[in-house]
């Protein structure tokens, strides 16, 4: 009897261990592996076909409509896990493996989901389409003060060959917190920051930026004034549209107090725009500035949003002034 219950236990640890083994990777700079700029990634691009994107932080094959995407967000791994895996797998596929990392020392956890349907109102390269099944992959990488998200996809028609690839190409992932960069460096736009007090804080949507007036993300700063670009990736022609999507930026439905004091057509760098400005009484009372400028170019367009309830009259001026050094690379 003693030897069955002996043996039951001795099973159950065995199984336990199982579950609970973690692969350990330690990551080490290549020939294979491709340093992103303006960033402290660095990975292997699944095969020579994906370049770096303009579009994203990460790899993009645009034939194929196949990619990696990179985030980073100052939120403690398990937070971000606990948020992402209620959604996995997505209501219109399923899950075909999890698994443990450590990589480099910190937390991993990897995901592939098989045959999400992508539909039409989420294609933007071709609204008309029926949609299209991919693979989706998702990486959670990080420790107690930051994660990293990696998601990938390609049409489910290239699993065969991709599958592995991509897989190396997650675990292949370098973070070199000690690298020296400009944040500034691997995005399609600048400013004359030296000139200005706003300083650069973080990038948001991977091809937009935050700046405030301390460098920090979130910022620790008793005036909380924030400077925000984002970028549109398709085009606005229609000039009467443009004006109205301009204004709608700064006269939310949320802010019905809100007063518009001024919309220009303003001109910076050779590139037009329109600068809106008003106020409104916020749900602290405040009487807050909301300022936007947005810039159109033939394949996108870019959209300034700033706020601020210290000083509203000082920080236009700054506003305004730190857009009209805004310029295309």
């Amino acid at each position: 009897m003693n030897k069955i219950i002996l043996l039951f236990i001795i099973a159950i640890a065995t199984i336990y261990n199982v579950k609970a083994q973690v692969t350990k990777i330690d990551n080490k700079i290549t020939e294979k592996h491709t340093e992103i700029t303006g960033t402290k990634y660095s990975m292997i691009k699944p095969d020579s076909s994906f370049t770096i994107s303009s579009n994203f932080t990460g790899f993009e094959n645009k034939k194929l409509e196949a990619g990696i995407n990179i985030n980073q967000v100052p939120l403690p791994f398990e937070q971000i896990l606990q948020m992402i895996s209620k959604d996995i797998p997505p209501e219109n596929g399923k899950l075909v493996f999890e698994k443990d990392y450590i990589i480099n020392g910190n937390k991993t956890k990897f995901y592939k989901t098989d045959v999400v349907h992508i539909s039409a109102i989420e294609n933007i390269a071709d609204p008309e389409s029926e949609g299209h099944a991919i693979i989706g992959l998702i990486m959670i990488y990080g420790n107690d003060s930051l994660s990293i998200i990696i998601s990938g996809r390609y049409p489910s028609s290239k699993d065969a060959e991709f599958s592995e690839k991509f897989i190396k190409s997650f675990l292949s992932f370098i973070y070199d917190d000690d690298k020296t960069i400009d944040p500034m460096e691997g995005l399609s736009f600048n400013f004359d920051i030296d000139k200005s007090e706003l300083k650069f804080a973080s990038t948001i949507l991977q091809t937009g930026a935050i700046f405030n007036l301390d460098g920090k993300f979130p910022s620790q700063s008793e005036d909380k004034t924030s400077y925000m670009v984002m970028i549109m990736q398709f085009p606005i022609e229609d000039k009467e549209e443009q004006r109205k999507l301009a204004i709608e930026v700064v006269k939310s439905p949320l802010r019905k107090s809100m007063e518009i004091k001024e919309v220009n057509e303003i001109e910076v760098n050779g590139i037009a725009g329109i600068e809106v400005v008003g106020y409104w009484q916020n749900k602290k009372g405040e009487n807050e500035l909301q300022y936007s400028a947005s810039f159109y170019t033939p394949e996108k367009y870019y959209v300034i949003r700033a706020n601020s309830t210290v000083a509203p009259e000082e920080k236009l001026k700054l506003f305004k002034e730190f857009t009209r050094t805004f310029k295309l690379k």
